[in-house]
């Protein structure tokens, strides 16, 4: 796991729905956040830059890559940048 950010990230746990093309949505926790991508909790193994979508409460889906994988962790890299005042809103709204 890299330890390098590009964006800080915000604590922030939330229960997301990532899916697969082609696959059923999981439901999987949001650890923390950033503009540029979040760190999710695991039910089975992803592989490396395997593309998802997740789903935030309210909001479409947003397409993302897994950036990394470490035991039940994996880090999400947006492909298309959060606005940091749509990110402020989606965790007002979830907190």
């Amino acid at each position: 796991m890299t330890t390098e950010r590009r964006a800080p990230r915000q604590p922030f746990v939330a229960t997301v729905e990532v899916r697969e093309p082609g696959a059923h949505p999981q439901k999987l926790k949001v650890l923390d956040v950033s503009p540029l991508g979040c760190r999710v909790s695991l039910v089975s193994r992803v592989k490396l830059d395997t593309r998802v979508f997740i789903r935030f409460p309210g909001l479409e889906a947003i397409a993302a890559y897994v950036c990394w994988c470490e035991k039940f962790e994996a880090g999400l890299e947006f492909e298309k940048p959060i606005y940091p005042a749509v990110l402020s809103h989606i965790m007002s709204q979830i907190r």
